[in-house]
Parts: C-alpha cells; structure tokens; sequence
C-alpha cells in the first residue's frame, strides 16, 4: 500500500517507480494499492494520467474528500483492470449510492474551471500559513520537510514537538502530531484560507504569544 502523495511527508514516488514495483509483486502473487488522495494538486503525477498500461495487480483509490472538500457525501473510486473490479464488487456486494451524492460529484468533478482556480488558491493558502508558523517553528529548531499541497510538515526532536503542539492546543490551535521514533516526530500544519482574514489574524495573535 502506497500513499502516492504522503500524507504528512508529502513524498511523491515517480509513476515508472510504482509499475515496476507492481510487476514485481505480480511475479510473487502480489498486489499493490496505491491511495490518490492528494493527487489532485497536481493530477499530472496519477498513474491515472500516465500513458503505460496498468498492471493487472495495480489497485488505485482517489476521492472526493480533500481537494474537493466533500468528506460527508461518503464517495470514493476504485480504478484498476476490469477483472480486478468485478472481483472487488463481488466482494464488496450491493453498494448503493444516494442520487443526491451522486449528483454533488457530478457537478465538482466536471466543474474544470473550479479545480483550476481551487489549485491557484491552494497554493496561495499553503504559501501564506507557511508564512504564518515559520517564525514559530524556526524558534522550536523545526525543519521544513513537506510544503504540499493541502499541508506542510516539520521535523522536530519529539520532546520540542510534544511541547509546541501542547502550547498550541492550549491557545485553540489544533495540529496534528505524528511521532515517527523515539527521539523524532512531525507536526503537521493545514492550510488556513488565506480569505478569512479575520480567521488569519487571530491565528497570528495565538501564535504570539507562544514563548
């Protein structure tokens, strides 16, 4: 299983990487999944958009929760070789979806000229909280490793990360922590819309008053 990109590392691994990895496995008996995600932000790197033909083992998820926004409509895809879809929808039953989430996905994913301009915003969000947490991170000695998309990520020793996302959580700031060994962990930063200047502005008042 491969998060295709991380989430929170923001790895992205080449689409010629992935077939091979998946030939591989298919000689073993093998099968590979690869969740999409985040891929939206930038769809030319989906193995989707790629020219060579997929594996008969090649498994790929996207969704409509992230870059879309739409978690609760509770919709999902499974791209992958006929066979393997038939055998995933013998397995997985009757599965019926409301016509009213049908038609909300129809709308977001033909609507093109809104994923232009969500992309565009997007980075723009991504730039301006970077911006906005740097000086803190900087302060607690973090390294920048993931600026993606939806997210970015830092590095920090786990005792300075464990104490800034208390103090962060104390003042209403809510990030995630992700431990990742017994010295070492991530904290990880979503993106604040950069139009809600209201929303901004108190973030950057919280901020300040973290020593």
């Amino acid at each position: 299983l491969i998060i295709n990109p991380n989430n929170p590392t923001g790895l992205m691994i080449p689409v010629n990487t992935i077939i091979s990895w998946a030939k591989t496995l298919q000689a073993r008996g093998g099968m590979l999944i690869i969740d999409e995600a985040f891929v939206e932000i930038h769809p030319e790197q989906s193995i989707l958009n790629g020219e060579q033909a997929l594996p008969s083992n090649l498994l790929i998820l996207r969704s409509v929760g992230k870059f879309f926004g739409l978690a609760g409509i509770r919709i999902g895809f499974a791209c992958a070789k006929q066979e393997l879809l038939n055998d995933l929808e013998e397995r997985l039953g009757p599965w019926c979806i409301n016509g009213i989430a049908q038609q909300i996905s129809i709308e977001a994913l033909s609507d093109t000229r809104w994923h232009e301009e969500e992309r565009r915003r997007i980075v723009e969000d991504n730039d301006n909280t970077l911006h906005l947490f740097d000086p803190l991170l900087q302060r607690y000695q973090g390294f920048l490793c993931a600026h993606q998309g939806l997210f970015s990520s830092w590095r920090l020793s786990l005792a300075q990360g464990v104490g800034l996302y208390e103090l962060l959580a104390e003042r209403g700031v809510l990030v995630r922590l992700i431990p990742y060994s017994s010295a070492q962990c991530l904290i990880r930063i979503g993106n604040l819309a950069s139009e809600n200047t209201l929303l901004t502005s108190d973030v950057a008042k919280r901020l300040n008053t973290i020593p």
